[in-house]
């Protein structure tokens, strides 16, 4: 808990630091007669690259893997084995080839699975907002 407050803290010092910075340009600019150059130097030297994400609740459960992600998790070793050489986009590319080769039965397979952590993944998310404070 302490880490999301010390975040929230930061997102707010940096908003501050942004608009303390903002009304300097504005002054320096006034004061030099340069008020056509206001915006181009907020622009300039105020970008956005100050975002932070906001922070995971650490508590909160992990989404469910996708059918398709349960069997790229097995199937990348294999594909690897296979074609050593192969960078990790060209893996991927294979795996997605694999996965539209194969049929609906093994498919099902992965289905079921992914059907079972999803409904888990739901229970647990019930749980975590019933218990967390708003």
């Amino acid at each position: 808990m302490a880490s999301n407050d010390y975040h929230n803290n930061l997102k707010d010092v940096l908003l501050l630091y942004r608009e303390s910075h903002e009304q300097i340009i504005e002054k320096v600019c006034i004061e030099l007669n340069r008020t056509d150059q206001i915006e181009y130097l907020k622009n300039l030297l105020l970008t956005d690259k100050l975002k932070l994400k906001s922070k995971r609740d650490p508590d909160k459960p992990k989404k469910p893997s996708t059918a398709y992600i349960l069997f790229t998790n097995i199937y990348r070793d294999k594909i690897r084995q296979k074609f050593p050489d192969l960078k990790f986009g060209e893996i991927n590319k294979k795996l997605g080839e694999e996965w539209k080769n194969i049929t609906e039965m093994e498919k099902s397979t992965f289905k079921d699975q992914a059907d079972g952590i999803k409904s888990k993944y739901e229970e647990e998310l019930e749980e975590y907002h019933k218990n967390k404070k708003y």
